[in-house]
């Protein structure tokens, strides 16, 4: 990653986010909480080459692309989160629990995981993906229930299949992992 970054708040980067335009080579100070804003995001998400802390948007439904390429972040929140024109995560890493829960819902694009490290549990419990979802060459040290939960009304349901390959850790895992690290503190 780039050593010299320009420095952004959340306030900063968030409208950026709402004019569309691409956040690279920022550090951010703060977590990005999409919590507060509409619960419809229609640009584009893009963020390349960024550290940042917590990115909190539960209940957001992602109508552009979302894009996270070479960051490094803390922890995703995107539990009950709708991607309708997919998610890219590409050479990331995430130090924390990421939560998808009950989320997916691509409609109009793939969601790729591609060559990320996983510090901790990747939660995929009651995922609905209706385009092809492409999960290679990630290493998950805590694991995954990408692939778990089998035969359970909360298993991920794959509409037009998956490509998983290449992964490190396990991708089985039943159940949602440690939800208690899961929990945001917005005060």
């Amino acid at each position: 990653m780039n050593e010299m970054r320009e420095i952004l708040t959340t306030e900063e980067v968030v409208n950026k986010l709402k004019r569309g335009q691409v956040i690279e080579d920022v550090l951010v100070l703060g977590d990005i909480n999409l919590l507060d804003q509409s619960v419809s995001f229609k640009k584009d998400v893009i963020f390349r080459n960024c550290s940042l802390g917590q990115f909190i948007s539960p209940s957001t439904e992602f109508y552009g692309n979302v894009v996270f390429e070479s960051c490094e972040i803390k922890k995703f929140v995107f539990n009950y989160t709708y991607f309708f024109s997919g998610l890219r995560l590409i050479d990331c890493t995430v130090s924390e629990y990421l939560d998808f829960e009950a989320g997916g819902h691509n409609k109009n694009g793939e969601f790729i995981l591609r060559s990320n490290t996983f510090e901790k549990f990747v939660n995929f419990f009651d995922c609905w993906f209706l385009e092809p979802v492409i999960v290679e060459n990630n290493l998950f040290k805590d694991g995954t229930n990408l692939l778990g939960n089998v035969g359970l009304s909360f298993s991920v349901k794959f509409e037009k299949g998956k490509n998983v390959s290449g992964n490190q850790g396990r991708l089985d895992i039943d159940g949602q992992g440690d939800k208690q690290i899961n929990i945001v503190d917005l005060t």
